[in-house]
């Protein structure tokens, strides 16, 4: 953990490679695991463009039932601590393929959301926005306007992702010399990709309950829960930088 918060202090861009696992912690299921929605149905049809094209009532009954109630989850600890990270004066981003806008709530204001995001719908017609809870309203939800049918703000199976974002994502990479990957087996393409745009002498932490396809390649390794990481770290990092309690920081912001 020393060697960690010493990472940190010394880094000029630290960028953050989040997947599912840093969301379990809030509460929210992940993908792969054995107790994941995958298990539990095909999401790889069901969260699909063709299934929203050709099957929307039954691809909106799974969505509403799988994603509507993520509206509520809290950031954790870990979110928190990367947020603190940030206000400590770090540059700091956030590239995520996590749609639940966890990282924003907790506070971090560059955040790159690979896969979109949970915070409106979008109209397929007029492409006019609305809350996510109106899909909770109707079966197949439709726009006020034009009467064309809602879409979720995210990236299905079969989507390309958002103009720009991997892009942008790379760049940061490119520009990191430390990039930590919390909570994602780095299996999913393209985002696992980014790994590999990493300068060759940047350092690489991978804290992940499971092993990775770029273990090898990291400084330092951690097998345990993203929070308590990422909490320990920044607060013996604050403690340094004389920002704990005495010296005044808010409550809320430490952990």
């Amino acid at each position: 953990m020393t060697r960690l918060t010493s990472l940190l202090q010394k880094a000029r861009r630290v960028t953050f490679l989040t997947g599912a696992g840093m969301s379990t912690e809030s509460g929210l299921p992940d993908f792969r695991s054995d107790t994941g929605l995958w298990q539990q149905t095909d999401p790889m049809y069901l969260l699909s463009r063709p299934a929203f094209e050709d099957r929307p009532l039954e691809f909106y009954a799974f969505f509403r039932e799988s994603f509507l109630v993520w509206a509520d989850a809290q950031p954790h600890h870990g979110h928190k601590a990367i947020a603190q990270l940030e206000r400590l004066g770090r540059d700091v981003a956030v590239v995520t393929q996590n749609i639940d806008g966890l990282h924003q709530k907790a506070g971090s204001s560059v955040v790159l959301e690979l896969h979109g995001h949970l915070r409106h719908v979008v109209c397929t017609g007029c492409r006019r926005e609305y809350p996510l809870a109106i899909i909770g309203d109707e079966a197949l939800p439709r726009c006020r306007r034009c009467a064309a049918i809602l879409e979720p703000a995210v990236v299905l199976f079969g989507d390309p992702l958002p103009p720009g974002v991997f892009e942008q994502a790379i760049e940061r990479v490119q520009e990191t010399d430390l990039l930590v990957v919390v909570g994602t087996s780095l299996t999913v393409s393209p985002a696992n990709t980014l790994v590999s745009f990493l300068p060759s002498d940047a350092h690489l932490v991978i804290i992940n309950h499971t092993p990775t396809i770029a273990d090898a390649r990291a400084t330092l390794v951690f097998r345990e829960n993203a929070g308590d990481v990422l909490a320990s770290a920044v607060n013996q990092l604050a403690d340094l930088m004389g920002n704990g309690y005495a010296n005044g920081a808010e409550s809320d912001t430490m952990f």
